[in-house]
This record gives structure tokens, C-alpha cells and sequence, in this order.
């Protein structure tokens, strides 16, 4: 009997919230299918509680180092010639592995370092520009998360359209209406008022947070006193000079950081805002829009390719080249509760299209295309 196939999955990006929530939800929906064949491997870095060990059928080993840092690819390379993969998943094209013993399939969430380089620092746009063609090229398949990232990708790179699989990120049957207890809660462990406006996920220059920040300060005092902004996400590092911008737009402002909340505490900092709101002008999916519908709450959102893919018409849209509208967006349905009802209602049936099994199964698929391919 042939043994069962061996793959890597790279978890390593706790700075990256996006990121991370892919891979922690893809390893968990994997091991949870049914038929299944293959042996997991998923590398997180020392910090994580899970790893080293086995969960759920699923062995957890360490890698130490993230992208970027000199050590990582000996390590990758160590590491997955030691466990004797036959095929390794980055799940992030950052930390592609550039000596693999085994077959790559990899994840390019977006190519925002071609499609929007001005939100990019200077140091990750040359890394990126360097390591992304060398990932597509050694790629069996590339997976990415939208059909606007997989047009991007193929408009840049048409040698390596024909490897390109979309797989949809999902949204977890935990992202519903929290009950009131729930949202009281998790007001008081953060210290939020009864209504507020919401922002989660990274809070870097690329989110374009500090714009959010100055949009929101034109809104009436009124409105903004009874509607403080709430900033959920890590403050990531380097990058002073966004981060200043960032204090200077927030200074005199109802504006509410209480950094990076708690996973399971998510749902009911969804429930409890009265608006979902995101400036960024870029998104590859955009998946605190879509955790945000499924909550229940209305979303409001630049109208980027990807993003109106992942929403469509359940959420209220402001055009690229006029965020200054966005103010009035946000003082309209403020005034209105009858349409953020029914935006609510719309969100939420909009995100039943979306699962983390499905986004699993997809790549599942993937994964044994390429041991077929691996083993003619």
C-alpha cells in the first residue's frame, strides 16, 4: 500500500492578520473533511501554543524564523527535507521557499506590489518584485483568493496564467449575530461605547487608515460624539512615518485603538457596530467586509475590483477617486436605520456563499492534482 502523501503548510504569520486567518482556517477545514488521504505538516513559529505536537491528526513543527529574516530559507530548507514532504503549501508567496525538495503549490493573495506600489514601502516592494515571479515560476499551481487577484496575475504574468486556481476565502459559522450578552461583554472588556463605527484589520499604510481617520473627522462633532471611530487591528511595525501621520489624525478625535482583539471576540465587535467602514483602496478579498455581513452589519467600502466581487450590491460603495464622499456616506445612513436593516439583511445572505470547507475542498483538489502530476 502506498503511504499516505505527506504536506507542509506554512502558518507562520501572526503579523500578517489576513494571512494568518487563511492558514489557521485552511488547516482546520482540511483535517475536518471527510475522505481524506494525506498527512499535514504545519509550520508555525515558536511563539505558537500549538506547535510543536498533533492535533486532530494534524503534526504541528516549528519554524523560528518569518519572512524576511536571513535565516529562513536554510531553515525551510532543512526543515522540509527533514519531514520528507512530498508536497509543501506557502501560503504566502513571501516566504516561498527558494530551495524546495518537494513540489510548491503557493498562495499570492494579491500582487499589490505591481498593481498599487505606492502602498507599498520602498524594502517589501523590492522584496516582493524580486520573489514573486520566482514563486509563480516554480509554482505547480498558484492559488489565489479572488478572480480580480487571478486577472491581475495573469495580466503581469501570462506565462503563468494557466497555473492559476482560485479558491475564495470563507467565513466561519461562528460569524453570526452575537447574542446582546455576548456584545456587552466584549464592549466592556474594550471599553467601547453602546454605538460606534468600525475598522478592523491591519492598521498600516496600505489600509489607508489615516485617511479613514481624516474622513471621519469632518463629519459633524454631534455625530461623531455619539459614533466614535473604533481602530481593531495590530499596529504593525516600522513604517514611523504613517504611524505619526496616523497619532496626528487621531489627536482630538472620538477615535477608539484598542489594538488587535481577541479571535473569538470578533463576532460581537461586529454585532455591536453600528457601521462596518474601510478606506483601503486595494484589497486582494477583503475579508473583515465579508465577516462583518455575516454579522449582520452594514459595510461601507471604496469600490475596489475585488472587494465589490466579494460584496456585491450588499454593501454601500464609495468610488475610488472620490473619498471625500465617503463622509456623507457615512452621515447618511447614520441618519437612516431602515436601510442599514436592510443592508444587513442583504450582507448576511450574501455571505451564506461563502465557507472555509468549500475554500478547503478547493484546494484539497489542487493539492492531489499536482501528487498526480508529481507521481506519472
Amino acid at each position: 500500500m502506498r503511504p499516505r502523501p505527506r504536506i507542509g503548510i506554512d502558518a507562520r504569520f501572526g503579523r500578517s492578520p489576513g494571512v494568518d486567518r487563511y492558514a489557521a482556517e485552511l488547516v482546520r477545514h482540511l483535517a475536518r473533511l471527510d475522505g481524506r488521504a494525506e498527512e499535514y505538516v504545519v509550520y508555525g513559529p515558536r511563539a505558537s501554543a500549538s506547535a510543536p505536537g498533533r492535533d486532530n491528526g494534524v503534526e504541528r513543527a516549528v519554524i523560528p524564523v518569518g519572512g524576511l529574516h536571513p535565516a529562513e530559507q536554510p531553515w525551510l530548507a532543512w526543515r522540509l527535507r527533514r519531514d520528507r514532504l512530498d508536497l509543501y503549501h506557502a501560503t504566502n508567496y513571501w516566504s516561498f521557499p527558494l530551495a524546495s525538495p518537494c513540489a510548491v503549490v503557493s498562495t499570492a493573495h494579491d500582487v499589490c506590489a505591481f498593481t498599487h506600489p505606492e502602498l507599498v514601502r520602498p524594502r517589501a516592494r523590492l522584496y516582493a518584485r524580486l520573489v514573486l515571479p520566482h514563486a509563480l515560476a516554480r509554482s505547480r499551481r498558484i492559488l489565489t483568493v479572488s478572480e480580480y487577484s487571478r486577472e491581475q496575475i495573469a495580466r503581469r504574468f501570462p506565462w503563468a496564467a494557466s497555473r492559476v486556481v482560485v479558491a475564495p476565502n470563507g467565513v466561519d459559522a461562528r460569524f453570526r449575530p452575537a447574542p446582546p450578552g455576548e456584545v456587552e461583554a466584549v464592549r466592556r472588556r474594550y471599553g467601547l461605547p453602546r454605538d460606534y463605527l468600525l475598522y478592523v484589520g491591519s492598521v498600516r499604510r496600505n489600509k489607508r487608515v489615516d485617511l479613514l481617520v481624516r474622513t471621519y473627522a469632518r463629519l459633524p462633532r454631534s455625530v461623531k460624539e455619539a459614533h466614535p471611530l473604533v481602530l481593531a487591528g495590530r499596529r504593525t511595525p516600522g513604517d514611523r512615518a504613517f504611524h505619526r501621520e496616523l497619532d496626528r489624525a487621531c489627536a482630538g478625535e472620538p477615535v477608539i485603538r484598542p489594538g488587535a482583539v481577541a479571535d473569538q471576540d470578533l463576532p460581537a465587535l461586529y454585532t455591536g457596530a453600528v457601521l462596518l467602514v474601510s478606506a483601503s483602496g486595494h484589497e486582494g478579498f477583503g475579508l473583515p467586509l465579508l465577516e462583518a455581513m455575516a454579522c449582520g452589519t452594514p459595510v461601507v467600502a471604496v469600490r475596489t475590483a475585488a472587494a465589490q466581487e466579494t460584496c456585491r450590491g450588499a454593501a454601500a460603495w464609495v468610488e475610488p477617486d472620490r473619498l471625500d464622499d465617503l463622509a456623507a456616506v457615512l452621515a447618511g445612513l447614520l441618519a437612516d436605520p431602515e436601510r442599514r436593516a436592510a443592508m444587513g439583511r442583504a450582507g448576511r445572505e450574501r455571505s451564506r456563499r461563502y465557507s472555509w470547507e468549500e475554500t478547503a475542498r478547493r484546494v484539497r483538489h489542487v493539492y492531489r492534482e499536482v501528487l498526480a502530476e508529481v507521481r506519472r
